[in-house]
C-alpha cells in the first residue's frame, strides 16, 4: 500500500480504521495528506491533535458527497462487511449475515472517489469460507469487486505465507489457502494468502 501511495497533498479516507496508529500515521506518504478515518465505533487511539479527522459510519451508507477523496484505503476490512461486527461494537444490531454487502461498499467507494483516484483494498484470499464475523474471498469474489467498481485500470497482487515468510503469489497458487483462527507452528494467525487490489477510477 505505501509503495503505491503518492506523497502529494491530498484527501485520504481510511475506511475501517486500519491506519489509526501513531507509528503509521507519522510515515512519510501520509504526513502530507488530510486523513479522515471512518469506523463503526470509537477507538482508544485518537490523534485529533495531528489534524486526523474521525467519523463513526457504516460504510454501506452514503455520507460524503461524490468525488471527495483522492485516495481510499480499505485494509483488512471488506471481509467483515455485513457480517457479525457485534464483537467490536457491542450492539446486537451489528450481528448480521449479509455476505454480499461488500459490493455495496465498493460501489460507494467509487462514488466518493475523484476521477483518476485510487482505491486500495486488501482481503483474505483462498478457499471460500464464512466464519460468522469474517469471510475469505475467492477468485469470483475478487472479480465481483472489480466488476462492481468498474475501474479505468486495476491491479491485483497476491501474497502467500510460507515457512520462509510472505512471498509474492498468484490467484492459482493461493486458491486453496486457508484462514487460521489459532496460533500455528508456522507463526500465522489469520490469512494464509491475501489479495491486494488497486482500483483506479
Amino acid at each position: 500500500f505505501f509503495s503505491q501511495l503518492d506523497k502529494k497533498e491530498s484527501v485520504h479516507l481510511d475506511a475501517g480504521s486500519s491506519l489509526n496508529f501513531d507509528a503509521i500515521l507519522q510515515l512519510n506518504p501520509l504526513k502530507r495528506k488530510k486523513i479522515i478515518i471512518a469506523n463503526l465505533n470509537p477507538e482508544m487511539n485518537c490523534y485529533w491533535y495531528d489534524s486526523i479527522s474521525y467519523v463513526f459510519w457504516d460504510l454501506r451508507k452514503p455520507l460524503f458527497d461524490a468525488g471527495v477523496f483522492d485516495t481510499i484505503s480499505c485494509i483488512s476490512v471488506l471481509e467483515h462487511i455485513g457480517l457479525d461486527n457485534s464483537g467490536w461494537t457491542h450492539h446486537e444490531k451489528d450481528h448480521e449475515n449479509n455476505m454480499k454487502d461488500y459490493r455495496t461498499v465498493v460501489k460507494e467507494f467509487r462514488r466518493i472517489l475523484k476521477p483518476g483516484g485510487s482505491c486500495f483494498i486488501t482481503v483474505p484470499y483462498g478457499r471460500r469460507k464464512q466464519y460468522g464475523w469474517l469471510q475469505v474471498f475467492n477468485k469470483s469474489m475478487i472479480r465481483h469487486i472489480i466488476d462492481t467498481f468498474k475501474p479505468k485500470t486495476s491491479l491485483v497482487t497476491y501474497f502467500q505465507y510460507t515457512k520462509n515468510g510472505w512471498i509474492y503469489s498468484d490467484e492459482h497458487k493461493s486458491k486453496n489457502s486457508d484462514y487460521s483462527l489459532n496460533y500455528l507452528s508456522d507463526y500465522t494467525v489469520g490469512a494464509k494468502s491475501v489479495a491486494c487490489l488497486r482500483l483506479i477510477k
